[in-house]
């Protein structure tokens, strides 16, 4: 091997090179490098030491000196011998080096080029080799510091020889009196310092005792046997291992893939480890391979967090590495997302949609966004129910989730399915809208269901989905109360949400019960309904307030009249019988409402006549309706036999009833068997008198005739309708004498109509013919003649004059009659 030598020293009172091996070209740092790495401190014992690193294509091992013969204090020489850097790191003893160098301050006897030849004996191990070789294989900051000088050349040595070519090019050493400096590049992995500045390298890497155990990195160091395997290992992978710092990288790879568990997770920190330290994929195929295949095979059993792991592994240290990444991609298509993983999951979708900071591979990335995009195609629900906890995790990485996976109407069915039942606004903010512009409404409505109340989430539907579609507008209202439902088609007045409404209102019409029915949408909804059940009127908390109100705001021209009034007319509303403006009503609805109403209210002003409530009044348009029930007939006989009193308060009331249909129930009051109330018979008298019904009072005295003395009362009151001789036979009514006196001319003239002279009456009776006067007709004759007896101007009495006539015709009750009347001289 060809070595070249050169000497530094004082020249011109600086140090520089002072001569060379001849064509030596010597690097200007080289007079630096080989002088004090600083001034040393008084009192210092270093002289003399050795140092050697590498210098572009040579390596260089020097021995330095003080210089007691310079100018000045500080000074020393430095002889160094220069061999190939190639040739040298593969020879395992640098002793022949160290040899040649100058063993006193003094220059050599000659500076030619020499040409040594290594020797093939090993070095007796130094004493100090396992201790720096454990602090060289562990980790810390800076060199391994030894303290003093005597003896470093052996330890060097002894370390060179179980180091191997890749680290021995960077391998540098040599002498140091502090950490300030330590400054040059390759730095030193080893350094000596003189004991008395041992504090400053205090919470440095001070060689001192060998520990106890050594690491497998330490014994490769120091020639161990264990370190063998650590050294085949490195071969096995392809690592070059140019640095101490890395040994804790390939020992640490080592144990997990020899000691340690054979898990995804240790499997890609040994891929990690392996690629830092071996990154040419050129080297180390087979280590490399069975790296690889151990993780394909690991997939099986794989969780998200292990695929989290993968993130900056980039594998571009191993051959076929895209078939991880293929791995990777169907893994998370086909995984099943359980809620356990989904911290690891949603760190992985925001790597490879939106890393923030320390961005993974572009691999992963990729394998990553593929795997979601199969995994939101799949038939399985797990992508959709895990795609609802991300979202409400995180909101704001929904749009890139949603560029990625560009969703279709398979995954819109399937997260239909999975929405969970609360989801934030925020959420749903993001979400919403990407429905929409995808035209994903049942999708826009399970969201907005799922994060606002009814109100406003139906609100958000009918203004995302268009008219006439409904099916998001339906799964918005199923997560609503039915109330809430009818109080949504009231705010919102939409025709889908209204006939929602009125399919609740149809199954349960109580959910009118507390809605406002002058609102136009709850009458409509109302309406509705009752075109599919009738028994819908009632919905209401006041259906028949509710319907009056309706027919108020018609007649004030406030609303119209139509198929919602149409809709009332068939229930059990339509009885108006409460309504105050009923009349005004009857000339502004159209058929077949108004005679729905008409009839409807007819029926019911009969009904609650059978009752105890008061007998109403009621216009002449509906009396007609009345009249013609045939209720009415059938309710008059049953309260002419019960109570008829108000059998006459319903004729009272109906004005158009005319005599001959009354007749009817008076032939049920002469039928009845018991005995009319006093005050029945007098209401039914005066009803006889107000409406002049003559026929129908005589009926009633032929009840009176024949002993029926309960219908007297009724007589008395309609008397007037009755001729007086009746009113007076019958006691119906107090007769003056007047009355009496007239009554007895009309009896005298209906039975001697040719006058008081006829048969001899008068005379008969004791009266003389002389007193007569013969002249007028017979009723004037029997005047005159009955005036002047009344005035006892003339004989016979009155008395005498009734029994004579009494002789003539003996069975006369009305002769009978004033016989006994104390007006003629009766008792009576």
């Amino acid at each position: 091997m060809k070595i070249s030598q050169a000497l530094f020293g004082e020249v011109r009172g600086g140090h520089q090179l002072k001569a060379a091996s001849e064509g030596l070209s010597v690097p200007a740092e080289l007079s630096a490098r080989l002088d004090l790495p600083d001034t040393a401190p008084p009192g210092t014992d270093w002289s003399p030491f050795v140092s050697g690193f590498p210098s572009g294509d040579r390596y260089v091992v020097a021995r330095t000196f003080r210089d007691a013969a310079a100018s000045r204090s500080g000074m020393v020489v430095s002889h160094a011998l220069m061999a190939p850097l190639d040739e040298l790191v593969g020879v395992p003893n640098l002793s022949f080096l160290f040899e040649r160098l100058i063993a006193t301050p003094d220059a050599p006897a000659n500076m030619d080029n020499l040409d040594l030849k290594p020797v093939d004996d090993m070095p007796t191990p130094s004493p100090e080799l396992q201790a720096a070789a454990a602090l060289l294989a562990g980790r810390g900051e800076g060199p391994v510091v030894r303290l003093g000088h005597d003896g470093f050349e052996d330890l060097i040595v002894s370390l060179w020889v179980n180091l191997w070519p890749h680290i021995r090019r960077e391998f540098a050493f040599r002498l140091s009196f502090g950490p300030g400096d330590v400054v040059e590049t390759p730095a030193p992995a080893l350094v000596c310092t003189p004991p008395s500045l041992s504090a400053r390298w205090r919470g440095h890497r001070l060689l001192e005792a060998a520990p106890e155990t050594m690491s497998i990195a330490a014994s490769m160091l120091s020639g161990g046997r264990e370190g063998q395997v650590l050294r085949a290992f490195k071969a096995n992978i392809g690592a070059k291992v140019s640095e101490f710092a890395e040994l804790p990288y390939l020992e640490q790879a080592y144990r997990m893939a020899e000691l340690e568990p054979e898990t995804l997770l240790n499997t890609v920190r040994i891929a990690r480890l392996v690629e830092r330290i071996s990154p040419d994929p050129s080297d180390g195929r087979d280590g490399k391979r069975k790296v690889l295949d151990r993780l394909l095979l690991q997939f099986e059993s794989a969780d998200m967090s292990d695929v989290l792991s993968l993130r900056n592994v980039s594998f571009v240290g191993f051959l076929r590495s895209e078939q991880l990444w293929s791995r990777l991609t169907r893994w998370i298509a086909d995984h099943d997302f359980e809620p356990t993983e989904d911290v690891s999951l949603f760190r992985a979708i925001e790597d490879a949609l939106a890393p923030r900071s320390d961005p993974p591979v572009p691999d992963w990335q990729a394998s990553v966004r593929s795997g979601l995009f199969e995994a939101a195609r799949s038939a399985r629900a797990p992508f959709a129910r895990a795609f609802w906890r991300f979202a409400e995790a995180r909101p704001d990485l929904v749009l890139a989730l949603w560029e990625c996976i560009l969703p279709t109407a398979d995954l819109e069915a399937r997260l239909v399915e999975t929405v969970p039942s609360k989801l934030s606004v925020d959420a749903v903010r993001t979400l919403a809208p990407l429905a929409s512009d995808k035209r994903f409404y049942r999708l826009h409505a399970v969201a907005v269901a799922a994060a606002y109340d009814p109100a406003v989430a139906v609100r958000l539907q009918v203004a995302a989905e268009p008219a006439p579609r409904s099916e998001g507008i339906r799964l918005v209202l199923e997560r609503a109360a039915p109330s809430e439902v009818v109080n949504c088609a009231l705010s919102l007045a939409d025709d889908r949400v209204v006939e929602i409404a009125t399919s609740l209102v149809v199954a349960n019409p109580t959910l009118l019960v507390d809605v406002d029915m002058t609102h136009p949408v709850a009458r409509e909804i109302w309406a509705a309904a009752l075109r599919f059940d009738v028994r819908a009127w009632k919905g209401p908390r006041d259906p028949v307030g509710a319907f009056h109100a309706m027919l108020t705001e018609i007649l004030d021209g406030a609303a119209r009249s139509g198929q919602t009034i149409d809709a009332f007319s068939r229930t059990p509303l339509a009885d108006l019988g409460t309504f105050p403006r009923r009349a005004e009503l009857w000339h502004q609805i159209n058929e077949p409402a108004r005679s729905n109403l008409m009839t409807a209210t007819a029926r019911g002003w009969i009904e609650r006549c059978a009752t105890k409530d008061p007998v109403l009044p009621i216009e002449p348009d509906l009396q007609v309706s009345v009249l013609r029930e045939r209720s009415l007939e059938d309710l008059l006989r049953k309260l002419a036999a019960s109570n008829l009193g108000r059998a006459v308060e319903i004729v009272d009331a109906l004005p158009s009833l005319d005599e001959n249909r009354f007749l009817d129930t008076l032939h049920v009051v002469g039928a009845r068997s018991g005995a009319m109330a006093p005050h029945d018979a007098e209401s039914l008298g005066r009803l006889l008198r107000d409406r002049g019904w003559r026929r129908a009072a005589e009926e009633l005295l032929r009840s009176l005739r024949i002993g029926r003395q309960d219908v007297r009362p009724a007589l008395r009151v309609c008397a007037n309708l009755l001729g007086s001789w009746d009113r007076w036979l019958w006691g119906l009514k107090e007769i003056t004498p007047d009355e009496k006196w007239n009554s007895l001319e009309e009896l005298a003239a209906d039975l001697y109509p040719w006058g008081p002279d006829q048969d001899g009456v008068w005379e008969r009776a004791g009266g003389r013919g002389a007193d007569l006067e013969r002249n007028g007709s017979a009723r004037s004759q029997w005047r005159l003649a009955l005036g002047r007896l009344r005035r006892g101007q003339s004989a016979p009495s009155a008395r005498s004059l009734l029994r004579t006539m009494l002789d003539d015709y003996a069975s006369n009750d009305r002769l009978r009659f004033l016989v006994d009347d104390r007006e003629f001289g009766g008792h009576r």
